[in-house]
């Protein structure tokens, strides 16, 4: 694993997150700066699963290849 195929599999997994937080800001207002959840908005919980299974899976991956430099 080389260091250019680390900073591809950090980058997919930031995008990923990135994904995440615009589902979350789509569905749950804000506050000043964090979410209100004292509205009890509506959550797609198989959308945010499959969102943040993937994003799960990508950080995992990202996270050996960087161990794997690290030897």
């Amino acid at each position: 694993m080389d260091k250019e195929a680390f900073k591809k599999e950090r980058a997919a997994a930031l995008e990923i997150r990135e994904e995440l937080w615009q589902f979350l800001d789509e569905v749950i207002p804000k506050g000043s700066l964090s979410y209100d959840f004292s509205t009890k908005p509506k959550l797609d919980a198989k959308k945010f699963y499959e969102i943040f299974y993937k994003y799960d899976y990508q950080v995992r991956k990202a996270l050996a290849h960087g161990l794997k430099l690290a030897e």
